[in-house]
């Protein structure tokens, strides 16, 4: 059967169906760009939630109108003679170093 053989109704609904198989390829595409877009949102929302908290801290402060008690954070470890003990890693040069206390008196200015 040849395309001249085919009926005027058989044509249009081929060159129909091949219209729309052709926009459904261009709507998946489509679909799956916005997918990609949306995940790199949400990746990159998510590296704001320490930022988030601190701020949801914040303004649980501020709307009460006192201060929150908190311990002290574990990065400075003190000992009973007041010298703070920085983890390694986080100390200039990425060793563990030892921060003394700064005392009133002008020690070593010979």
């Amino acid at each position: 059967m040849s395309y001249s053989d085919k009926s005027d109704f058989e044509r249009e609904r081929d060159r129909l169906v091949s219209e729309i198989a052709e926009n459904l390829g261009k709507c998946v595409t489509a679909v799956n760009q916005l997918n990609r877009n949306i995940e790199n949102v949400a990746q990159v929302g998510g590296g704001f939630d320490a930022v988030h908290a601190l701020w949801a801290q914040f303004q649980q402060v501020m709307a009460s109108g006192t201060s929150v008690e908190q311990q002290p954070d574990p990065i400075l470890h003190r000992s009973n003679d007041e010298t703070a003990r920085l983890p390694a890693g986080l100390a200039p040069g990425g060793g563990e170093t030892l921060l003394m206390p700064q005392t009133s008196q002008g020690e070593g200015t010979g």
